[in-house]
């Protein structure tokens, strides 16, 4: 660290340090991609939050310094739960732009999804075997449940039913849920998946009802 950094003004180094906590927070899980610039301004931007609390007159001490630290994530958690979504959907509503900024629609579905929750899971591999989790909403409580969906494209899922190739019917995994040793979780690496179709529902998991097996129509999609 450049020993320049530590001899700011506090009043810097407090908007700086907050300024990166807030970026963190406000990028959770999709700064991957991310460039140093995109990580110098964006601190920056955060950090403005709390040189603006700073500037305040009349605002002395403590509640200074504790408003100034707590403004930046203030701004950070108001961007990451509504104002994002709200400026995408103004983009689109006034024609401005149909893309965003993130590097594939696979990303986009699966590491920028807070409001969508998955419900049905089916994986075809390379040999022509498939995987399927027909409710996945049984796995919301389960440990990294009901999924995980790696930024390259890989997944770990709790696999209940599978069908090996030429078979032409699914065959049910008994065991994948255990009082004693826990839920079995499979994983998947991307270099072995040729296709993968993930319904979800806009909602609480509980807003449609769960289903022992899904109906015949679903069953034959599969």
């Amino acid at each position: 660290m450049d020993d320049r950094l530590l001899n700011l003004p506090w009043q810097i180094q407090l908007a700086l340090g907050t300024g990166y906590f807030a970026y963190l927070i406000a990028c959770f899980g999709m700064r991957d991609h991310h460039k140093p610039a995109d990580v110098t301004f964006g601190t920056m931007a955060f950090g403005l939050c709390a040189a603006a609390v700073l500037a305040l007159p009349g605002f002395h001490g403590w509640p200074r310094v504790i408003a100034a630290g707590l403004a930046p994530i203030l701004a950070a958690l108001l961007w990451r739960l509504w104002l994002d979504d709200a400026l995408r959907r103004l983009a689109r509503a006034i024609n401005l732009s149909w893309s965003d900024d993130t590097p594939s629609a696979w990303y986009r579905v699966t590491q920028t999804n807070r409001r969508h929750y998955v419900t049905q899971i089916t994986v075809f591999l390379d040999d022509g075997s498939v995987l399927c989790c027909r409710d996945a909403r049984q796995f919301a409580k389960a440990p990294y449940g009901p999924c995980v969906l790696g930024a390259n494209g890989d997944i770990a899922f709790y696999v209940t039913h599978a069908e090996r190739p030429d078979s032409g019917c699914f065959i049910e995994r008994t065991g994948v849920r255990n009082p004693w040793y826990g839920d079995d979780m499979t994983y998947v690496p991307a270099s072995r998946i040729r296709e993968m179709r993930i319904r979800m529902l806009d909602g609480p998991t509980g807003s449609a009802p769960a289903a022992a097996e899904p109906p015949a129509a679903e069953a034959e999609a599969l």
